[in-house]
This record gives C-alpha cells, structure tokens and sequence, in this order.
C-alpha cells in the first residue's frame, strides 16, 4: 500500500513506543498479515545496546491513521490467541520470518539513522 509505506516513521515511532516504551527507538517490521483495519506485524526495535521482539497489531483508523498498536501482555499465549488470526500465529509460532534479515538491517540503521526500514525499500519501485 504506496500511503502506508509513506507512512513509515509514523509506523516506526508508534512500534517503537509500545514495545520498547521510547519513541526514539529504531524499528524494523514484517508484515504478515492485514484484515480491513488491522495490520498484524512482527517486528524488532532497538535503542542503543537495548532491544525487543514483539508480534503487534497496527489499528488502523477509516483515513489509514494507526490508531493504536497492540502487542501480547503477560498473558502471551492466550493474547495471541485472541490478537491475531490463526494463519498469522503460525507464521511466529513456528518462525517463519527472516529475522536475521530484519536484526541485520537495523544494526546497520542505528548507524545511519534516517534510512527507511527494510519494509520499504523492499516496497518502493526502482526506477
């Protein structure tokens, strides 16, 4: 979705303030999934040596605004049963993600802070 991936820092700073509970935080996220007002999303953030994996669900508002993110509490695995739909929980639940490629790329962003995340450059056409 070309409005949502010209989104991203939105996307990044509200990742970053529920998992990692600092808005500063850089976020690398997978998209796994989408209903009509949901994104479901793996991602990875970090601050300095400090950093955090967390499934999440993206609310989405009628205009395309997050409205808020949603990540598992204490209670992981009964939220995620309700969180997420089955399709979605099998795809973390049985590691299907590249987490290495996303790790990787947010290391080499702490360095080079204003690069987009992998989601994007993945998303934007070459010219």
């Amino acid at each position: 979705d070309p409005i949502q991936v010209e989104r991203w820092r939105e996307y990044q700073t509200s990742l970053a303030k529920t998992i990692m509970s600092y808005e500063l935080a850089l976020c690398e996220w997978e998209v796994l999934g989408r209903s009509e007002n949901e994104i479901y999303v793996w991602a990875t953030c970090r601050i300095l040596d400090n950093g955090s994996d967390s499934p999440a669900v993206i609310h989405l508002g009628v205009d395309g605004a997050i409205q808020k993110v949603e990540i598992p509490g204490t209670n992981w695995s009964s939220d995620i049963r309700e969180m997420f739909p089955i399709e979605i929980q099998e795809i973390f639940l049985n590691n299907l993600m590249n987490y290495q490629q996303l790790s990787d790329h947010l290391t080499w962003r702490i360095e080079h802070p204003e690069e987009p995340p992998l989601i994007v450059l993945s998303s934007t056409p070459i010219p």
